[in-house]
């Protein structure tokens, strides 16, 4: 729990002198009530002096009833009145509200004595008013409270207000009236000016409020809902055909106020009977930026300040609240919420799509679950405020509900026909104004006494200026019950009044009434729907907490906040956001800049404090605020923590606002700042388009121009920006280029990642245009430095897909092409190894992709089912159409060889225009020349020679040359296959014996040599060859295999 302001102790309080203070008397609010009897004079005259003196006893007897059985004590009596003192140890509230009860009841008593026959009339005038007082010790032996010993302006103020008070009335302060204003309703005397007093605010207490048990937000409501019977029938329809077991959507529309949520109230009172579970989710401002941010806010609220600590406990034991107990399901949406101690379950690096499906199946199969168990109603407030993630779910599970007993309701201020969740069993009520005679009924029931105590020829302005609006409505009723001196002069002057600005004139009037608690409100409403006693504190350290805590009860007890029910100090919510929002925007933009900066710098020294402010709201703070720069750093930082667990839409949405702020930024904070958000949004962006993401490539143009024109030491920071220029280069010639000009800008660059990540671009395009030496001595050379740790923050920055993984089985597949077999083969065991160990999805399908090349390289198709098998299972778990078109394209040449050329052919050709729609081309020239040995073996040469030569130009025109030799060796085994010219079959070997030789491909070399061998065609090439081959032969590393099961040798005869 956050810290909160504590009392001092014994030692703090004798430094400051209040030890001595303390042993004197005692500081303490106290409420003071004067009477005096009417007339008193003349009924002295009138009356026997006897029978005078038995009424004055009577009359003070009653006083004194009163005041004791309100925990009064009377302090005082002097003739025809007398002084009574409540001050007993509680809450100021409790002691103003006991004052003016005995007050009342002492009218009360007078009233009742004056009702029988022949009895005298007697009528008092009572004074109220409260103070802070010092209550003097009292003399040994003297227990009881006298004026003497009660110093404060309490006791002479009530004396003075009840000189003004009319008989049988009870006239109170303005202090008095804010801490009883909950039990009591008030009228408005005006500024009275009162002899040795500033003009007081003056009220008449009135009698008890009727308890409303008025609706809010998040309460409960017995009063007959009005003017909504059409479509409370029409919702209940909605519920009868769910019962049935048509499951349908509900959409309620309409402007804030207008009355959806009370709607939604009565349709969940009405199915209680017949509901077997009820779900009630809560948008609310600022949760658009904020992952399956309904779901967030019923899993923390009423859950104090760690609230917003989400553990994967927690999210797991909400689900079995509600009977889901699927285990794969809550670790799943634990990760999502970013939980901390949430397993990533490989969805780090995934593809939108993969996320996407998963949380669309467990979603479903959430729905299934809970409404195999009985009726279900699902409820959606305010959806106009939901995070893109909750939106897909609320899409999926709209489309889903009608082969369930399921009625979901969502409510909104304005649904885009276009996105409107649904599908064909869909209902929209659009909620409108109350008509006028519905306008008069909410303001009755609202406030009973309005029949009464207003003018007919009032409730047509009222109407006027509410437009129908029950919210506004509710707060009108308030504010006239609270002010019915000045009504009819009010109402008459604000019906001109846009609606926006009657409703700000209205909380305006009522905060004005409320002292203290009105600045307190203006306070919390910059500190957003939520706001706690211990925030207020920090925003406020020169106010007496004692004052802060009085005006949020102050506010809860106007209806203007909401006590919301956690552990710990007071908690309060809005309780409507457009209360907040009006209050907010009455406040002076330069005042609420210091307020919102404030709230920024608080929160961040110390996250405790108001762990409800989430990272995208702290940088609307920041934002707010006028502090560009730290906004940006914040709205960055919400975006990382977004894309940490895979919700790139919000992630997106925080990015793009961090950049389009860049420009109100310090001219001279520009460039570090745009670099910052760059280097943040592109992975996002290529996260979500993919690699050839325009917008991602545009701006890393930009990044890569900007960080050059950095300091050197800041260069390490920027590396994920010339990373990212690296790998949404446009063609392979880009890429060697671009590969090139990294290492040159940032080979003294004095960091560990940056050399590694510098080197894994140089060990990518090395192998890929057959330097393989290099490759290797890259990988050794990045192998060096790595670091685990660093290597997890840098999954989806780098590739997604970690360094060691990668360089691993590169350096894996380049030892093959040098002949180091069973080097190889160790290299990427390892790589899958590590990639299991880290368990980072991206990682496991590059592990995967690189032994199953591997595999097929080594024609060792028994290690290469194993593989496939593992590689199938993590496609169809994780959703990623890329690998499952791999399976398709190595399964199918696997079968092709092995057994059925025509069958493998078919299932290859269906992998390969997968992957053409969702794979990048780096391994088209081993797939085309997989595919061209299948058509050979299926009887269609030709064909395969298309393919091979399609295959050779590309490479040729991109310069991604690894498999190239291969490509003109498999020319050359079809060419000869088909009976070609010799000098075809010599311009094929030639090629294929040239590139490999020169790639020192020795592996490529020597197998070519030995078709060249079995065909016989040229003694002359074999002759000139034949040195390079023997040296290539000696480089092979012992007993190694390199082909498991070698390819035939062609047939010399044809």
């Amino acid at each position: 729990m956050a810290a909160r302001p504590s009392k001092p102790g014994p030692a703090a309080q004798a430094r400051s002198g209040k030890a001595d203070l303390a042993s004197a008397g005692e500081r303490r609010q106290v409420t003071a009530l004067c009477y005096d009897l009417v007339q008193s004079t003349d009924l002295m005259r009138r009356l026997d002096l006897e029978d005078y003196q038995d009424l004055m006893t009577a009359f003070h007897a009653a006083a004194a009833e009163a005041v004791t059985r309100n925990r009064g004590v009377i302090a005082d009596t002097y003739g025809d009145g007398g002084m009574a003192i409540f001050a007993s140890p509680t809450d100021p509230k409790d002691t103003a509200s006991l004052a003016v009860e005995a007050g009342l009841a002492f009218i009360e008593a007078c009233q009742k004595r004056s009702a029988g026959r022949g009895a005298i009339p007697l009528e008092v005038r009572i004074g109220v008013a409260t103070s802070m007082a010092i209550i003097a010790q009292a003399p040994a032996g003297q227990g009881s409270l006298t004026p003497e010993r009660v110093t404060g302006v309490a006791p002479a103020l009530a004396a003075r207000l009840q000189t003004v008070a009319r008989p049988n009335a009870v006239v109170v302060s303005q202090l008095t009236r804010q801490l009883a204003g909950r039990s009591f309703s008030f009228r408005f005397l005006g500024k009275q000016t009162l002899k040795g007093f500033e003009p007081e605010s003056a009220w008449q207490a009135l009698r008890h409020k009727i308890q409303l048990d008025r609706f809010f937000a998040f309460g409960k409501l017995r009063a007959r809902i009005v003017g909504r019977d059409r479509e409370f029938a029409q919702s209940l329809a909605c519920w009868e055909k769910a019962l049935a077991g048509h499951g349908n959507v509900l959409l309620l529309e309409g402007e804030a106020g207008i009355g959806k949520s009370r709607l939604l109230h009565e349709i969940r009172k009405a199915a209680r009977p017949t509901r077997r579970r009820l779900l009630l989710f809560q948008c609310a401002p600022g949760g658009v930026n904020e992952t399956l941010h309904p779901l967030l806010q019923a899993l923390t609220q009423n859950a104090g300040q760690a609230g917003r600590r989400i553990t994967a406990a927690r999210v797991e034991a909400l689900f079995r609240r509600q009977g889901i107990t699927d285990r794969e399901v809550t670790a799943l949406f634990s990760f999502l919420l970013g939980a901390e101690d949430a397993g990533d379950l490989g969805l780090k690096g995934a593809s939108p799509e993969a996320i996407r499906e998963k949380v669309i199946e467990a979603a479903e199969y959430c729905l299934a679950k809970l409404a195999a168990d009985g009726p279900l109603l699902i409820a959606i407030e305010d959806a106009h405020w939901i995070d893109p993630t909750s939106s897909m779910i609320l899409a999926a599970l709209a489309r889903r509900v009608a082969n369930h007993p399921v009625l979901l309701i969502v409510t909104s201020r304005k649904f885009d026909p276009q996105l409107r969740p649904g599908n064909g069993e869909t209902s929209l009520i659009a909620l409108t104004a109350l008509d006028r005679e519905a306008t008069r009924q909410a303001l009755e029931q609202s406030w009973p006494e309005a029949a009464q105590l207003l003018p007919k020829a009032l409730l047509e302005p009222i109407h006027d200026l509410t437009n129908g609006n029950p919210l506004f409505v509710e707060e009108l009723s308030q504010w006239m019950s609270e002010n019915q001196g000045t009504v009819t002069e009010t109402l008459t002057r604000s019906t001109t009044m846009a609606r926006g600005a009657a409703l700000e004139s209205i909380l305006a009037a009522r905060l004005a009434n409320l002292g203290p608690a009105a600045d307190i409100a203006r306070y919390a409403a910059v500190a957003g729907r939520d706001v706690d006693f211990s925030l207020l504190c920090g925003v406020l350290p020169d106010l007496d907490t004692g004052i802060i805590l009085d005006s949020l009860k102050a506010l809860g007890d106007a209806g203007i906040l909401l006590r919301n029910r956690i552990p710990g100090y007071p908690s309060y919510s809005f309780r409507h956001a457009l209360i907040q929002d009006t209050i907010y925007n009455s406040l002076l933009r330069k005042t609420r800049q210091a307020v919102h900066g404030r709230i920024f710098h608080l929160v961040t020294d110390n996250r405790d404090l108001a762990p409800w402010i989430g990272s995208s709201a702290l940088a609307d703070h920041a934002e707010r605020a006028g502090f560009i720069d730290e906004a940006i750093g914040a709205y960055v930082e919400a975006g990382k923590e977004n894309s940490a667990h895979s919700a790139l839409a919000e992630a997106k949405q925080l990015l793009d606002h961090a950049l389009a702020l860049v420009d109100a930024a310090e001219p001279e904070d520009q460039d570090r700042l745009k670099l910052a958000v760059i280097a943040a949004l592109c992975p996002v962006l290529t996260g979500i388009e993919g690699k050839k993401s325009p917008r991602a490539a545009e701006l890393y143009e930009q990044g890569v121009a900007l960080a050059r024109r950095q300091r050197p030491e800041d260069q390490p920071k920027l590396f994920p920006v010339y990373w990212g220029w690296w790998f949404t280069a446009p063609d392979f010639t880009a890429w060697l280029g671009r590969t090139r000009a990294i290492f040159a800008d940032l080979k003294d660059v004095d960091d560990a990642e940056v050399q590694l990540q510098t080197r894994h671009c140089v060990w990518a395009i090395d192998f890929n245009v057959g330097h393989h030496e290099t490759c290797i001595e890259a990988v050794d050379a990045g192998m060096a430095i790595y670091d685990e740790g660093r290597g997890a923050e840098n999954f989806t920055l780098f590739g997604g897909h970690d360094a060691k993984v990668c360089g691993l089985g590169q350096r894996g597949l380049s030892l093959w092409m040098t002949g180091q077999g069973s080097e190889a083969v160790d290299s990427v065991e390892q790589s899958v190894a590590w990639a299991e160990k880290i368990s980072h999805l991206g990682s496991l399908a590059h592990a995967y992709d690189i032994a199953a090349m591997l595999h097929r390289y080594r024609r060792d198709f028994e290690a290469l089912a194993v593989i496939m098998a593992r590689m199938r299972e993590l496609a169809e778990r994780h959703g990623l159409p890329a690998l499952l078109a791999k399976t398709m394209i190595f399964d199918g040449w696997s079968l092709g060889v092995t057994a059925d050329p025509r069958a493998g052919r078919v299932m290859m050709e269906e992998g390969l225009a997968l992957q053409a729609k969702v794979d990048t081309p780096e391994d088209l020239p081993v797939y085309n020349e997989m595919l061209a040995e299948v058509l050979g073996l299926a009887g269609d040469a030709e064909e395969g020679l298309r393919h091979v030569a399609a295959a050779v130009a590309a490479v040729e025109e991109s310069g991604h040359t690894y498999w190239l030799a291969q490509l003109h060796h498999r020319r050359l085994r079809l060419l000869a296959q088909i009976g070609a010219a010799p000098e075809l079959l010599m311009d094929a070997a030639e090629s294929a014996l040239r590139i490999a030789l020169e790639q020192k491909a020795v592996t490529l070399l020597i197998s070519t040599y030995r078709t060249v061998v079995a065909l016989g065609f040229s003694q002359e090439l074999l002759e000139r060859y034949r040195p390079h081959v023997h040296e290539a032969e000696k480089m092979v590393e012992p007993d190694s295999i390199l082909f498991a099961h070698p390819e035939p040798p062609p047939d010399a005869s044809r």
